[in-house]
């Protein structure tokens, strides 16, 4: 099978397995982000902290019967940010080296996105290899994060408007490292 019938036949099976898997247990004190103008996308972001480790997390879910394209950039549905209570942006994922394009994926009716990071507190100043880390200081931080919408205008190029993505933020505390 070759072509638009593949493509289809693709489709439906994400469809059929999109259901199969529940979505993660949203803890009750998690963000809960609802836009109207997006009928049925909740999103709920959360941040838990055990063993030295935080994870950040972050739950899609397609309540309509609407099917919604997303916009994965280099593999992702998400852009993701760590700020300090100054406002700077910090990188919190080691920087890698890599090539790559953007393609579009689906959220089906009764479907979900997962976003889930571990960060050992680690933030790190350069590119690819020659990165450095350096321990992040306690204190009060927000994690912002935006799942990603695709512009169906435009098939070139994709460009945050209101109502092409849910953003999220989550503010936590960084313990001082032991």
């Amino acid at each position: 099978m070759r072509g638009p019938a593949a493509l289809a036949a693709l489709a439906l099976l994400t469809a059929a397995l999109s259901g199969c898997a529940e979505p993660p247990e949203v803890p009750e004190d998690a963000l809960v982000v609802r836009q109207p103008d997006l009928d049925g996308l909740t999103l709920s972001a959360w941040v838990e902290q055990r063993d030295g480790i935080t994870y950040l997390r972050a739950v899609t879910t397609n309540d309509s019967e609407r099917t919604y394209e997303t916009k994965e950039d280099c593999g992702y549905l998400w852009q993701s940010v760590v700020t300090d209570e100054n406002g700077t942006a910090h990188t919190y994922k080691r920087p890698v080296e890599v090539v790559c394009d953007w393609a579009y994926d689906f959220l089906f009716p009764a479907g979900h996105k997962e976003f889930l990071h571990s960060w050992d507190g680690t933030f790190w100043l350069g590119d690819g290899a020659d990165a450095e880390g350096s321990p992040a200081p306690a204190g009060n931080y927000t994690w912002t994060l935006r799942f990603l919408l695709r512009d169906g205008s435009d098939h070139e190029t994709f460009e945050p408007v209101p109502g092409r993505f849910m953003e999220a933020q989550v503010a936590f505390v960084m313990p001082a490292s032991p």
